[in-house]
């Protein structure tokens, strides 16, 4: 058994709406700090933080494969030998095309549907607090046992 941070969900959610919000073209300096926040969330789901996920698993492929793109395209570099690195944007780099963020919006519906359904048969409990059973209790009013 294992003990899950259900705050995970909402960090993921926040994140993921915030780089989703962007409307138009968008400078990658501009979302830089959103983007880098919804990429970490969206490859923690897949390494299976807070929880494995099964359905959902190729609708948060489709989400990170999209976020690579982007990273290619707006913050990574290559150098002449072939290795890849990372670029600080520019103020005058090519914007992102309010497109991509259309396709994005698209994609994160189309992960919730699943997502919301494999959440509905996650096994999940809550266990009731019973006397003074409980950790806090026990160190400060032991004496009501």
């Amino acid at each position: 058994m294992e003990r899950i941070n259900q705050f995970a969900f909402y960090e993921m959610g926040k994140a993921l709406k915030q780089f989703a919000a962007y409307r138009g073209n968008v400078s990658p300096e501009t979302c830089m700090h959103d983007f880098f926040g919804a990429r970490a969330q969206v490859k923690e789901l897949l390494e299976g933080k807070p929880l494995p996920i099964n359905f959902s698993r190729s609708a948060t492929g489709a989400m990170k494969e999209w976020l690579d793109q982007i990273f290619e395209t707006h913050y990574e570099t290559i150098d002449a030998q072939g290795a890849k690195t990372f670029k600080y944007p520019k103020p005058d780099d090519a914007p992102i095309q309010g497109w991509r963020f259309d396709y994005f919006r698209h994609l994160i519906s189309t992960f919730e549907t699943v997502f919301e359904e494999e959440m509905r048969e996650a096994t999940t409990y809550f266990v009731p607090r019973r006397g003074i059973y409980w950790t806090p209790a026990l160190v400060d009013a032991a004496d009501q046992t």
